[in-house]
């Protein structure tokens, strides 16, 4: 399961805590900032990060507010169909627009957090032991085919 996380530069420091938390479940999450290679754009590194990821943390502060990377990786996450959360500051509205409908998390709410992280770590749970029914089915299925 891979997260990306849309954050502003001058909210690393709160992104890499999300990041830290997401990754405390097993997921991996994704900070385009970190990923480094020549020959690729940061934006071809954006688009790459949000076709492969499975979910989207938009991180929404004052110093994300007007930000037009915030806003343009918000509206690339919904409009292939990512499910998306945002972590909204104490000091600032939800985002309105085309996420409007979204629910937020506020980044003081502990309990709305753990209720995230617990979400996605029963979700992770839950994908796992798909993975492994799939496996023994097509194994099941190959030996069918093979038995008669």
């Amino acid at each position: 399961m891979e997260v990306f996380i849309s954050h502003a530069n001058a909210d690393r420091n709160i992104a890499e805590n999300i990041k830290e938390l997401v990754e405390k479940t097993g997921a991996t999450a994704i900070l385009s900032t970190y990923e480094i290679n020549p020959t690729k754009t940061i934006i071809d590194k954006v688009k790459d990060a949000i076709r492969s990821c499975d979910l989207g943390i938009i991180l929404w502060t004052q110093n994300s507010r007007g930000r037009e990377w915030i806003l343009q990786e918000t509206g690339a996450l919904a409009i292939v169909n990512k499910p998306l959360t945002v972590f909204v500051a104490d000091d600032i509205g939800p985002m309105g627009g085309i996420v409007e409908d979204l629910q937020y998390i506020r980044l003081n709410d502990e309990r709305a957090i753990e209720g995230y992280i617990n979400w996605l770590q029963e979700t992770i749970k839950n994908q796992k032991i798909l993975n492994i029914l799939l496996i023994l089915l097509g194994a099941i299925a190959l030996w069918w085919v093979f038995k008669k």
